[in-house]
């Protein structure tokens, strides 16, 4: 597991992100590799991987409070609020403003999602794309909520953590 968590972590590019060919936007394959640590390395491996994931996606937030690579999309603020909150980190202030600030994109319910999902054309699964959107909004209504003196968000581990079976 170690070398698997070192390969991963040597694939991070030096902003903290992570690239894939599979989606368009690197909120998803950094969403992907900073949960698949934070779930399953040591944490000598996956802690400052995931930390300049996070730093990443605190420092790409639009004017609007949403995440996008072209513009802020429901899906891509999903991804983003799942690195801030999914991976079981202690939630530090900047994280708390930037998930209160994503509310409302992360919210907003499309008539339709951009196609970032790569075939032989670009496409969209929409019951992915929705659980993902569920369950990041699941963690940052937890979050303001404990912002506000409610309980804390739950730390789950091993095959439970991640961002579909959190909705």
């Amino acid at each position: 597991m170690t070398r698997l968590a070192g390969w991963l972590r040597d694939a991070q590019q030096p902003d903290g992100q992570w690239a894939d060919r599979w989606h368009a936007s690197p909120y998803y394959a950094t969403c992907c590799a900073a949960l698949a640590l934070a779930g399953y390395a040591p944490a000598e491996v996956a802690d400052a991987a995931v930390d300049r994931a996070a730093d990443w996606v605190l420092a790409t937030q639009r004017d609007d409070g949403g995440w996008g690579r072209w513009s802020t999309t429901t899906e891509e603020t999903a991804y983003a609020v799942h690195v801030l909150l999914g991976a079981g980190r202690p939630i530090r202030p900047r994280v708390r403003e930037a998930v209160l600030r994503a509310l409302e994109p992360l919210c907003a319910e499309p008539t339709e999602h951009p196609p970032l999902w790569h075939d032989k054309d670009l496409y969209t699964p929409i019951l992915i794309v929705r659980a993902a959107v569920i369950a990041a909004r699941r963690l940052a209504f937890a979050a303001t909520e404990t912002a506000r003196g409610g309980a804390s968000v739950p730390r789950q581990q091993g095959a439970d953590q991640g961002m579909i079976t959190t909705a």
